[in-house]
């Protein structure tokens, strides 16, 4: 049993609710989540997806098709990326 659960499932709060569980008025900041395709030859992604983060944010890549990948960064402090 869990003293707590993040429910990430949007303004709906759809697990909260099929749960019936008491919902607390808590929200983050605005969130800007930037996102592209790239095509070309990454071996690296080709097995898998890849995450990475760290204090500014996080990055998501992965390959979606025969040279084609697709990569997400979101960043913590809204700071818009160079050349992103």
């Amino acid at each position: 049993m869990s003293s707590f659960l993040i429910d990430g499932t949007g303004r709906q709060h759809w697990l909260a609710k099929k749960l019936q569980l008491i919902q607390m008025d808590t929200y983050s900041p605005q969130l800007i989540a930037r996102y592209g395709y790239v095509q070309g030859k990454c071996h690296l992604l080709d097995d898998e997806p890849a995450i990475v983060a760290d204090h500014e944010g996080w990055t998501w890549t992965a390959k979606i098709g025969a040279g084609m990948y697709q990569w997400t960064h979101l960043s913590f402090d809204n700071v818009p990326l160079e050349n992103g």
